[in-house]
């Protein structure tokens, strides 16, 4: 919504004029067609572009929206090496146990679902054993 709202800033329009005009585009672009680069081609292309069908990949170039797709969700080289950076500077923590609180905000003493079930059990079997022992 802020990126309708700045671009009808800058046309001079309302950011309901801008969507709707989207939402026509969109409508008459006539993308995806029926040859357009499913999932898990855009997958292969990013693995290995090389191992993409030549005929796919001719589609890839000659397609307007495939083309966008797969200019859209490249990767700079630049933004991974940032990040990467940004990472490795971090101080390395482990990460501690997480603690559930129960909806009067007491702690549960459980932290998972798989927890809360090994408990519920534990707690079942508890209540019946003294029935088992004279």
């Amino acid at each position: 919504m802020l990126a309708a709202e700045e671009l009808a800033r800058q046309r001079g329009t309302d950011a309901q004029e801008i969507l709707r005009q989207d939402r026509e585009a969109a409508r008459n672009s006539g993308y995806p067609g029926p040859d357009c680069l499913v999932p898990d081609e855009i997958e292969t292309f990013f693995a290995d572009p090389d191992a993409l069908e030549a005929g796919r990949a001719e589609h890839a170039r000659s397609c307007a929206g495939c083309s966008a797709l797969l200019a859209g969700a490249g990767v700079d080289p630049a933004e991974i090496e940032r990040l990467l950076a940004e990472v490795r500077a971090r101080p390395r923590v482990s990460p501690g146990p997480t603690l559930v609180r129960g909806a009067a905000g007491q702690p549960k003493g459980r932290e998972s679902h798989l927890g809360e079930k090994v408990w519920w059990t534990l707690a079942a079997f508890g209540s019946a054993l003294p029935s088992f022992w004279p």
